[in-house]
C-alpha cells in the first residue's frame, strides 16, 4: 500500500534518488564516460519524480506498475544511446544496463524506499568493481564492454 506523499517524504525520495544515482555514476565518471555522474543522477531523479507523480495524481486508485513500466520503457531510449557498434564489437551494453538499473533505483526511492535504493546502489556499484577485477585478474578476459 502506498503511503501519502508529504513534503518530507517527497524530499527524502528525491534525496535518496540523487544519492543512488551519484553512487551508480561514480565508476563511469572516473573512467571519463559520457554517461557519468550527472546522467545517472538525472535518470534516478527522473524515475523518482515519475513515481512520486503517479502516487500524487493517482491517489488510492493509482496503479504503480504503469508508472514503473513507463520509466523502464522510457529509459531504454537513454540506454540505447550509449550502445555503439564498431566493426564486429558492440560497446556500451553494460552502461545501458547500468542506466536502466539506476532508473529502477530512482523509482524505488520515489515509491517510498529511499534508504533501500541507496543501499542497493552502493552494493551494485561495489559488485561491479569486484566483477571487473575478477574478469581481469582471474578469468584473464577483457570485459565485453569497456564502459562497464
Amino acid at each position: 500500500m502506498l503511503r501519502e506523499v508529504t513534503t518530507g517524504s517527497y524530499l527524502l525520495a528525491l534525496a535518496g534518488a540523487t544519492v543512488a544515482g551519484l553512487a551508480m555514476g561514480v565508476g563511469p565518471e572516473r573512467k571519463g564516460r559520457a554517461a557519468g555522474l550527472r546522467t545517472h543522477m538525472y535518470v534516478a531523479v527522473g524515475g523518482a519524480l515519475f513515481a512520486l507523480l503517479a502516487r500524487e495524481l493517482g491517489g488510492a486508485h493509482a496503479d504503480p506498475l504503469r508508472a514503473v513500466q513507463g520509466v523502464a520503457l522510457g529509459v531504454g531510449f537513454v540506454g540505447a544511446a550509449t550502445v555503439l557498434r564498431r566493426g564486429e564489437r558492440v560497446h556500451g551494453v553494460s552502461t545501458a544496463a547500468q542506466i536502466w538499473v539506476t532508473a529502477a533505483l530512482g523509482t524505488e526511492s520515489g515509491y517510498g524506499h529511499p534508504f533501500r535504493a541507496v543501499a542497493l546502489s552502493v552494493v551494485i556499484a561495489l559488485l561491479s568493481m569486484v566483477l571487473r577485477r575478477f574478469e581481469r585478474d582471474v578469468l584473464h578476459t577483457k570485459p565485453e564492454d569497456p564502459s562497464s
